[in-house]
């Protein structure tokens, strides 16, 4: 329901915010969130950091780290 304005604009403004951060964490990032350098892919599909070695899935959940073989 959209009103006209006050608290119905209000709810409809955090309803949309809910869905945009919703659709953002189910993305895998393109970046490292701590360095900003871009993701690589890795032999088994994995995003990581080539910079420190960080990997990176959907939800912006950092699950481990690469071996010093892939830098």
């Amino acid at each position: 329901m959209t009103g006209s304005g006050g608290w119905y604009e209000l709810l409809d403004i955090v309803r949309e915010a809910a869905d945009l951060r919703t659709d953002e964490l189910s993305r895998p990032p393109v970046a490292c969130l701590e360095c900003g350098e871009p993701l690589q892919s890795g032999p088994n599909g994995e995003r990581y950091c080539k910079f420190d070695g960080s990997i990176w899935d959907a939800g912006n959940q950092k699950v481990g780290y690469v071996g010093t073989a892939l830098n």
